[in-house]
């Protein structure tokens, strides 16, 4: 990667989230291995481009947990200093990855205090992108295919942002919903099996930069989840459950195909279907004690 490169570091202060440890944060959902992003086990560091203050520049962003645990490192690779509100653009986008707020420490406080194995095993906390858009965009790629399709088509989505925006990287970033909207339809089957997803992902950016779908409005926790429309061409009941999942909502669990697939694997179904029951409960329970609370 490019550790060669100078680099602006910056802390952030964990001693508001004492529940907080990064690699469990990091790997619990499978976002957290589709394209940029990247997990080095050895190291137990997590890196990808991450947008500036512009919204257009992308830099190579690294964060990791020092032993003492109290604090995580971030290293914004490109130069060695950072304009202020570049690294306050960086901050955010790291602490919604990582959900690092007041609202999700108190959300994993009542889930721990309703399931104490989770808390034994450090769960809790679900990985997400660095924006709305790009979980939903990344929620569009898992319609209808293997686990392994959705990870090549993140990559691809990747590489053509690299090529297109001429980024000296060589790692692209994943597209923003501007230059989503740049693209052809052609352009993205000619790279990769994307078939009905093509339309449907510039579609989706189109919306959102021509302003007839407003994602901000779903990351505001006041926002009834019974009326959580997003309105998004293609969205069935997993993707939409899962998008919720990721702007905060977890009052329903994503089921599709590959959930299933899982299910079948283990060799005590009615043993796991019994847990995962279990867990659907504590989910609606946690939710309620947080509407509550």
């Amino acid at each position: 990667m490019e550790t060669l490169m100078p680099y602006w570091s910056f802390i952030i202060n964990l001693n508001k989230f004492p529940l907080f440890n990064l690699e469990k944060a990091v790997c619990n959902h499978g976002f957290f291995m589709m394209a940029p992003n990247h997990w080095d086990p050895s190291t137990k560091g997590f890196s990808r481009p991450l947008r500036l203050a512009d919204s257009i520049t992308s830099a190579m962003t690294t964060i990791s947990q020092p032993p003492r645990k109290d604090h995580l490192v971030c290293k914004v690779y490109g130069s060695s200093v950072l304009f202020l509100e570049d690294e306050r653009a960086i901050q955010s986008q790291v602490m919604r990855m990582l959900r690092l707020s007041v609202k999700d420490e108190q959300d994993v406080g009542h889930f721990h205090k309703l399931h104490p194995d989770a808390e034994a095993k450090g769960f809790g906390r679900l990985f997400r992108s660095p924006t709305l858009f790009e979980d939903v965009a990344k929620s569009l790629l898992l319609r209808f295919c293997p686990w392994k399709t959705s990870l090549d088509l993140a990559k691809a989505l990747c590489d053509l942002q690299r090529k297109k925006f001429m980024s000296k990287r060589k790692i692209g970033d994943f597209p923003s919903p501007q230059e989503l909207a740049s693209f052809r339809e052609e352009e993205l089957k000619r790279k990769a099996n994307f078939g009905f997803r093509a339309k449907d992902l510039i579609m989706l950016a189109k919306q959102v930069v021509d302003g007839k779908i407003d994602l901000s409005k779903f990351e505001k926790y006041d926002v009834d989840a019974r009326t959580f429309n997003v309105n998004i061409n293609g969205a069935g009941p997993f993707t939409t459950h899962t998008i919720m999942m990721c702007a905060g909502y977890y009052g329903n669990i994503p089921i599709d195909s590959e959930t299933v697939r899982h299910m079948k694997e283990v060799k005590n179904t009615t043993h796991f279907l019994s847990s995962f029951f279990l867990v659907y409960i504590l989910v609606q329970s946690t939710c309620f004690v947080a509407c509550m609370s």
